[in-house]
């Protein structure tokens, strides 16, 4: 959530607060993946209309902006941090610091790598180094392992031996050929001005893809 005019990528601090505003006016209800994926895998209770919230890179604007919007509303949200940007000289980004008060403060703050580069054709040592790598930086910093990664660069590979799930921005599936598995949960955008009211059936703005979510739990023979 930044004050740059990367209209696809952010969101002006209070075009963020009129999202929240109008999600809440809606009945829509902040989980974490967690929840998410328990919902999926064994069909446990979600809000009627339940909601993730997630955010990509660890920029310092997510602790300044987004999270105190985010507490003052009692929601919460999974913020995706690329671990070898934090405390390095690097003053966009997160401090350690303010990842743990974020995380005190009811935030999930998971893994977007070590370093956001593409995983594509990479071997598999490069692969654990950077999945492996990400996971036990941020269990080390915050005293809990990270459950979920965020494919950087949308490239998407095996997440499986390190995470429990695995989000990418490319698109969904159709539902015909989507595998019961969350290796590759879609996720849409938010950077867009109707984005703040009910979202127009018509509107192509808002997200490049909305991830699929199955009405009911896949079988035992289906994973």
């Amino acid at each position: 959530m930044r004050t740059s005019n990367r209209l696809d990528l952010s969101v002006p601090p209070e075009l963020f607060a009129a999202q929240l505003a109008a999600m809440q006016e809606n009945g829509y209800t902040t989980i974490t993946l967690d929840e998410m994926v328990d919902h999926l895998e064994q069909g446990s209770a979600l809000p009627e209309k339940p909601v993730v919230l997630t955010f990509d890179d660890g920029y310092r604007d997510n602790y300044e902006n987004a999270f105190p919007l985010l507490v003052e509303r009692g929601m919460t949200a999974t913020f995706f941090v690329v671990t070898d940007f934090i405390d390095t000289q690097r003053p966009e980004y997160l401090t350690w610091d303010m990842a743990r008060e974020m995380q005190a403060g009811g935030m999930v703050i998971e893994s977007h790598g070590r370093n956001h580069t593409s995983l594509k054709g990479r071997d598999d040592d490069f692969l654990i180094w950077q999945a492996l790598g990400s996971a036990e930086t941020i269990q080390f910093e915050l005293g809990r392992r990270p459950h979920f990664v965020t494919y950087p660069a949308v490239n998407m590979t095996s997440a499986r031996s390190t995470f429990s799930a695995a989000q990418t921005t490319a698109p969904a599936l159709p539902p015909s050929r989507a595998p019961h598995t969350p290796a590759t949960i879609s996720s849409s955008f938010a950077a867009c001005g109707c984005a703040a009211q009910p979202r127009p059936k018509n509107c192509s703005g808002c997200s490049r893809s909305i991830g699929r979510q199955p009405s009911s739990p896949p079988s035992q023979k289906e994973r």
